[in-house]
């Protein structure tokens, strides 16, 4: 899942223009794993965002 967040870095406290909601730092998309919720690359597997660790372990090994 796609969450954006706040990463203002309080250009005011700097001496510097805040730029409010066109700041770029505002609203930073992070990409969160729906099943393990930790920040990765994501894949999109079985109508699911999941990091490849998660998709292994859905995965069953075939053996002979």
């Amino acid at each position: 899942m796609i969450k954006y967040e706040d990463e203002c870095v309080g250009c005011r406290s700097l001496g510097l223009p805040c730029f409010g909601d066109s700041c770029r730092n505002r609203n930073v998309p992070h990409l969160y794993c729906d099943e393990c919720g930790e920040e990765n690359e994501l894949y999109e597997f079985d109508g699911q965002e999941l990091c490849i660790s998660c998709i292994e372990n859905r995965l069953q090994k075939v053996s002979a």
